[in-house]
């Protein structure tokens, strides 16, 4: 499974999967996956510059870039469509 994470317009991050990696995608979860509304981004003027790794133990992880805050990253763990986002 192939997951691509995209900004809307600052406002918050989607997620779109794929069986393949050239597509087509389609929306996973029929709304944002982070938003303004998502606990820990209330205080974020703009949410952008999805990215994501798994580490060493396989745990999966989200960064974004956050404007309007004095801290330039937030990172969630466990982010999927098929899971709930957790504060690492």
């Amino acid at each position: 499974m192939y997951y691509l994470y995209m900004p809307n317009g600052g406002s918050g991050i989607g997620v779109a999967i794929s069986d393949d990696p050239g597509g087509p995608f389609v929306d996973a979860l029929g709304s944002t996956l982070i938003s303004g509304g998502t606990p820990g981004v209330s205080d974020v003027d703009w949410i952008f510059d999805p990215a994501c790794f798994v580490d060493d133990d396989g745990q999966a992880w989200t960064a974004h870039a956050r404007s309007g805050s004095p801290r330039p990253a937030r990172r969630r763990a466990r982010v999927s469509p098929k899971s709930s986002l957790e504060e690492p």
